[in-house]
């Protein structure tokens, strides 16, 4: 957040602005979770309560709130403002491990929540080592650092076999890049099958209609509780749908993304790269005897035989 409200304040931005005036965490709510970016406008976020002193305070439903759709022209899709708040509300749900403990999200390394224990479920964590003078990074189950009753006894494993043994899995997965690239024109084709029922434009006419009748209900002093609460489902409804298209979307795009990646790659990988690992790697579960690494493409692959030498097995215990 500090490197977006730094990139926006380099570029043209007042700094007087709320965006620059505000701290970092600010900028989820000036920006990110702000709806006038795609085109819609929700009224009265904010109300006056002292017309002589002009004070203002957040509307908490003390007044009504009017939402305005397509009130100006959009700085962005809504497909991709919707891929935004589902991202923001992935990282707030951090991850768990069986003992119910969250984890702050963190995009420091490319293993950084994706390296699983296959003992008790938690995640593997970087530590810097120095075991008597010998200094070395490696990645150990969270649960083993914790001072918790029962400690998970995983083995720790070191970075650079780490990053040996996701390269292995690569190399091996591209080896058979025919059933690789089957498997990715099948699910690209999964991704984008819509589901059955209206579609949005079916969803904004019978909306509309129902807001016409609302209307009249509201003219003639009859009893529309009844219309508000299926134009409020319906909404609910579109707005999932909207979210929906926007995930399968992004999925096809992926997919199509990685396609072409392979395509332009040589037989082997020599050199570990993080960018790669992001793009590529979903999950990697280890345990004493192998590491299992899951693709974002859906394919898995074990590796076995991985990991520390004999004779530093000791030290990693």
């Amino acid at each position: 957040m500090g490197a977006l409200k730094s990139l926006i304040c380099t570029h043209g931005c007042t700094h007087d602005a709320p965006i620059c005036t505000h701290g970092a965490h600010r900028i989820k709510s000036f920006v990110l979770r702000n709806e006038k970016y795609y085109g819609d406008a929700l009224l009265q976020k904010t109300y006056t309560t002292d017309f002589l002193t002009k004070s203002r305070v957040k509307n908490e439903g003390i007044v009504p709130q009017y939402y305005v759709q397509g009130d100006h022209e959009p700085i962005i899709s809504k497909e991709m403002f919707l891929l935004v708040q589902e991202e923001i509300a992935r990282r707030q749900a951090g991850k768990k491990d069986v003992s119910g403990r969250t984890s702050r999200y963190s995009t420091c390394h490319c293993f950084s929540h994706i390296v699983y224990c296959d003992k008790c479920g938690g995640l593997f964590r970087r530590v810097h080592w120095n075991n008597r003078g010998c200094k070395s990074i490696v990645w150990r189950c969270s649960n083993r650092l914790e001072k918790a009753e029962e400690k998970c006894m995983a083995r720790t494993v070191r970075e650079d076999d780490l990053e040996s043994v996701v390269l292995r899995a690569i190399n091996e997965t591209f080896c058979q890049s025919d059933g690789f690239m089957s498997v990715l024109e099948s699910n690209a084709r999964m991704a984008v099958e819509s589901k059955s029922g209206l579609s949005l434009k079916a969803l904004d006419e019978k909306i509309a209609s129902l807001q016409r009748k609302l209307v009249e209900k509201v003219n003639h002093r009859e009893d529309y509780e009844e219309l508000a609460e299926q134009i409020q489902r319906l909404q609910a409804e579109k707005t999932q749908r909207e979210s929906d298209g926007a995930n399968k979307k992004r999925n096809a795009q992926s997919l199509q993304d990685l396609q072409d990646f392979i395509r332009s790659q040589g037989k082997e990988i020599t050199e570990f790269d993080e960018k790669l690992v992001r793009r590529l790697v979903d999950r990697i579960t280890i345990s004493d005897e192998k590491v299992t690494v899951l693709f974002k493409s859906g394919q898995s692959i074990e590796i076995h035989g991985y990991g520390i030498q004999p004779s530093l097995l000791a030290l990693c215990w």
